[in-house]
């Protein structure tokens, strides 16, 4: 299967590129603006096209005799606060010009990574995908921009676009210099490493639904392996499916910390100048990407993930 993905070198990317290629056999296209130093041996092993989906120019061809593309070209929550113009032009006008490319070059199969984040605050029970979107944050309304645009194709084309809402991802990134850092597993490793001390912005009370890479792995296998009469939808969050607050996930990394160094850890709650506004919980239904056969990690998998980020920060 040819299969191409863009943002393939970033911190999901690149974890899709190699799984897909090296894990499963298939022939991989990875789309990206340039290629970091620490991923210059991959011009060898992969086929690399320079380019950006801001440009429709730069993506003539792109798609040619591909079974799958992967749209996960996006900037993160950070980039999205400070630059929300290019925010939008990257996941809702490049996602367009790829579904452009993509129809053209009759892709059997498109799949756009979209995020949670696009529910909003509702709280309350599991979400699922008939909830009420509500997104708040430049990074969640670029994100649902390009879910419209999946629709859009869908309705008036009839062409296959997937769109899936992520939850929380976490996981060691194929290289330390990968942006990923700010990210709630990884950030308070990366303290509790550095500092010994984890600080947290609130209560800690609010739970989130965490999913370790491999999982995502696993379920993007389902997405792009299965037979299309399996396919009944075309909208999956993509989840644990459990809740885990975000004071008792830095307390599993404090654990984990001071069973692999010996060293103390301190958890601290609602420094000086936090908000004390209670934040809502947020947990993802997700009956549809288990009817496609996916099935979540045992909620103790999550220590071995946190090792796997602890032996990255202990590398030069």
């Amino acid at each position: 299967m040819q299969v191409l993905i863009s943002g393939g070198l970033g911190y999901l990317g690149s974890h899709l590129t190699r799984f897909l290629s090296d894990g499963l056999g298939h022939r991989l296209r990875v789309l990206a603006r340039a290629v970091p130093a620490y991923f210059e041996n991959w011009r060898d092993k992969y086929e690399i096209i320079l380019g950006d989906v801001t440009d429709k120019n730069q993506l003539a061809g792109c798609c040619r005799d591909c079974d799958v593309v992967l749209q996960l070209a996006a900037l993160d929550r950070d980039e999205a606060r400070l630059a929300p113009e290019m925010a939008l032009r990257v996941s809702a006008t490049g996602t367009r010009n790829l579904l452009e490319e993509a129809v053209r070059s009759q892709v059997p199969r498109f799949i756009f990574f979209s995020s949670f984040q696009v529910y909003g605050s509702p709280g309350g029970a599991r979400l699922g995908e008939n909830t009420p979107v509500n997104p708040l944050s430049d990074y969640s309304l670029a994100h649902y921009a390009g879910e419209l645009y999946c629709r859009q194709f869908k309705e008036l084309f009839g062409f296959n676009a997937l769109r899936v809402r992520l939850t929380n991802a976490y996981g060691a990134p194929l290289h330390k210099n990968i942006n990923c850092w700010t990210l709630a597993v990884q950030e308070f490793c990366l303290s509790a490493f550095g500092h010994q001390r984890i600080v947290l912005k609130s209560k800690g009370t609010q739970r989130r639904d965490f999913i370790s890479i491999p999982e995502i792995l696993q379920a993007t296998r389902r997405l792009i392996e299965s037979d299309p009469a399996e396919i009944r939808h075309d909208l999956y969050n993509l989840g644990s499916g459990r809740g885990l607050s975000i004071l008792d996930l830095a307390h599993r990394v404090k654990s984990v910390h001071e069973r692999l160094y010996g060293q103390e850890v301190r958890v601290e709650v609602m420094p000086p100048g936090a908000s004390p506004k209670t934040q809502p919980s947020l947990v993802a239904d997700i009956k549809r990407i288990r009817n496609l056969g996916f099935r979540p990690n045992p909620p103790e998998a999550i220590d071995q993930e946190i090792i796997k980020i602890y032996r990255l920060l202990e590398s030069p």
